[in-house]
């Protein structure tokens, strides 16, 4: 599903800013369903490059008309609330029906749609360093080779599996940095995915004062977070 630009809030119409002006007479065939996360339950945008956003509609399907925009990532705005029920359209792609909550800003209230494989609610992190690199080791070299190591480590699903790099390796600098990968499409009726950040530490060669050299990268600490298919119950997937 290709994910288009962002467009300003301030040119969207009058029609498009009230969403108690939408009804289901003017959505695409299909019909409502209520499987999914209760109402109130807060969703996360996934499977979205870091360099690209999910756009926001105001109705289920991807003609319909753009509100807003979110990008990846530990972004706090907007946060989105599930309103409980989704679109399942006839060509049998299903859309997930939220609320913006930002008292602050003026998208606050207003509903939006998003495809369910880029909206989903998730379980509680969990730090997991230990275990991973006991088994990917701790060297990082990059995140092209991190991305096949997550790959073999989740081998049981990697038929199935979408890697998505939400996080390009942020925050760089003398002591490393951080990267954000996603997995996303296991075959689990409550879990559909990881989030994995890792952040790694620069070894630096300083037998030279002046000419210091990053002789390699290791792995500092890698949290998990599940992504979750139906909702959340105690920080578990449902």
């Amino acid at each position: 599903m290709p994910l288009e630009s962002n467009e300003s809030f301030d040119s969207l119409s009058a029609e498009a800013q009230d969403p108690l002006k939408l009804t289901e007479s003017t959505f695409p065939a299909g019909k409502r369903f209520d499987y999914g996360p209760a109402k109130n339950t807060v969703m996360h945008v996934v499977g979205v490059r870091f360099d690209d956003v999910l756009n926001l509609r105001k109705a289920p399907g991807a003609n319909a008309e753009l509100v807003t925009s979110k990008a990846p990532g530990p972004l706090p705005f907007p946060q989105l609330l599930s309103l409980g029920s989704g679109w399942l359209l006839d060509n049998g792609a299903a859309w997930w029906h939220a609320e913006i909550n930002d008292p602050g800003n003026a998208r606050h209230g207003l509903h939006v749609w998003a495809h369910t494989n880029y909206l989903k609610p998730l379980a509680a992190a969990s730090n997991k360093t230990n275990a991973i690199v006991q088994i990917i080791g701790s060297d990082y070299s990059g995140v092209e080779n991190l991305k096949q190591k997550l790959l073999q480590l989740r081998s049981g699903d990697s038929s199935s599996i979408k890697i998505v790099v939400s996080q390009d390796e942020m925050g760089l600098d003398a002591s490393g940095g951080s990267v954000q990968i996603e997995l996303l499409g296991y075959k689990d009726d409550s879990v559909y995915g990881e989030i994995f950040y890792f952040t790694f530490t620069n070894q630096w060669d300083n037998s030279k004062a002046n000419d210091r050299k990053i002789t390699g990268q290791q792995i500092g600490q890698i949290l998990v977070t599940p992504v979750c298919q139906r909702g959340v119950s105690d920080g578990l997937c449902l």
